[in-house]
């Protein structure tokens, strides 16, 4: 079992389920968060945060739903669609585009993902929503679990009351009406033709996730985003795999392979009629390319002389690679570090053995975890220690919601870690 703050980070993806109100993942499933099979996003996945449930929606349409890792671009028809969830690479926008001028139709859910500069393409920008405004629903209150609405009539709101989301990003148009949005216009679904195609824009991946399609609202509208792309032509839907390539040009297979510009160039000059000597010159030119490219790719050293020849470079991936990735470039560390104190405060709870109500929220608050902490012998100086502990994260909450929150730095970081895991330390030796 990992300790210190490298334990901390193993819980925190664990228990981040409790905040959606549902049944979290056990802990020995709490690697599932890294990217890749089995992570966020994922079809392998059937946990609370995996597509799993996605492929049993297309099933139930019957809809030819193709999960893909590469997909050479120039393949598709235009009676396909194309599903992208949380994309980590940015987009093909131009070829994307002519797909769908064509009459494809693709769909991209993101919220902080790659899918930035895709967007401002047509126009589409993002922002943050305003939780605290008058016409927003929250679902118990919580104010990352915000309820979006039908905004108009259409294809993907046909029967949909509702449909929760985590933490989104509005999307913005100037000429595009909402299709679902929290309060009265801030867009969490765009949609809008693209030549005889049509593009639809989520701002929550986590919509479709497997927690949030227990959700009827939620999965109705999963429902409906499959019929939508796949259209009256009863196209197949690709869906591409978090890490997964888009790759090639449209109206080209096979332009994602190598040589393919070289090999079209020689077909197209197959069919002049030059004389021998301009042959010869341009089968010269041809084997010269050929030779740099050759030496381009080589390498420069011998591989098997070097000491490192089987080392494997280390990936984080999930949430500690996200800490990791704040710790690289010194910059604030106050996110994970609220996602560190609801942790923290679900394991107290549990640890505590308090019993919660059936539709009370997951985390007891800090006075009952401190009687708690009093009931079951813990020194006064530890329960000082616990309690001092509590107010700090909570100030620290309360400042990132009105924005006066200081820069959390990974020294700090480390040390609320580091304090919070001798609490429960201390908590095991006493039963």
């Amino acid at each position: 079992m990992p300790r210190g703050p490298e334990r901390a980070l193993v819980l925190l993806v664990a228990l981040a389920g409790l905040a959606f109100g549902l049944a979290p993942p056990a802990l020995a499933q709490s690697s599932g968060a890294s990217s890749g099979p089995g992570g966020d996003f994922a079809t392998t996945n059937a946990q609370w945060n995996g597509l799993s449930g996605v492929l049993d929606v297309a099933r139930e349409e019957d809809a030819d739903l193709v999960v893909v890792s590469h997909l050479d671009l120039g393949t598709l028809t235009p009676s396909d669609g194309l599903l992208v969830v949380y994309p980590d690479e940015p987009l093909p926008t131009d070829d994307l585009s002519n797909f769908m001028r064509a009459g494809g139709r693709v769909a991209v859910a993101d919220d902080f993902g790659a899918a930035e500069t895709f967007f401002r393409a047509f126009r589409i920008g993002r922002g943050e929503p305003h939780p605290d405004a008058p016409s927003i629903l929250r679902l118990r209150g919580n104010r990352e679990l915000l309820v979006a609405r039908p905004i108009t009539d259409h294809p993907l709101t046909e029967g949909v009351g509702a449909v929760v989301t985590n933490h989104p990003r509005v999307l913005f148009h100037a000429e595009l009406q909402p299709i679902l949005a929290v309060g009265e216009r801030d867009a969490v679904v765009l949609a809008g033709a693209v030549g005889e195609g049509r593009l639809v824009a989520i701002g929550d991946p986590s919509v479709l996730i497997n927690n949030m399609l227990e959700l009827e609202g939620n999965r109705r509208f999963a429902s409906n985003l499959l019929l939508y792309l796949r259209g009256d032509a009863h196209g197949r839907i690709y869906l591409l795999e978090p890490g997964g390539e888009l790759a090639g040009r449209y109206g080209e297979p096979g332009a994602d392979r190598p040589l393919h510009d070289l090999r079209a160039l020689l077909e197209r000059i197959s069919s002049f009629e030059l004389p021998p000597l301009a042959l010869r010159i341009l089968a010269f030119s041809v084997v010269v390319i050929l030779l740099i490219l050759v030496a381009g790719v080589l390498p420069r050293t011998s591989p098997y002389r070097a000491d490192s020849m089987f080392r494997e470079e280390p990936v984080a991936g999930g949430l500690s690679g996200r800490v990791e990735w704040y710790r690289a470039r010194a910059t604030d560390l106050l996110e994970p570090t609220l996602v560190y104190k609801l942790e923290l405060e679900a394991a107290l709870t549990s640890q505590l053995g308090l019993k919660l109500e059936r539709r009370s929220p997951d985390r007891a608050n800090p006075q009952e975890m401190l009687a708690a902490m009093q009931s079951r012998g813990l020194p006064a100086q530890a329960r000082e220690d616990a309690r001092r502990l509590l107010d700090e994260l909570a100030g620290l909450a309360s400042g990132a919601t009105n924005g006066t929150a200081p820069p959390v730095t990974e020294a700090r970081f480390r040390n609320l870690v580091a304090r919070g895991e001798a609490i429960l330390e201390a908590l095991g030796g006493k039963r």
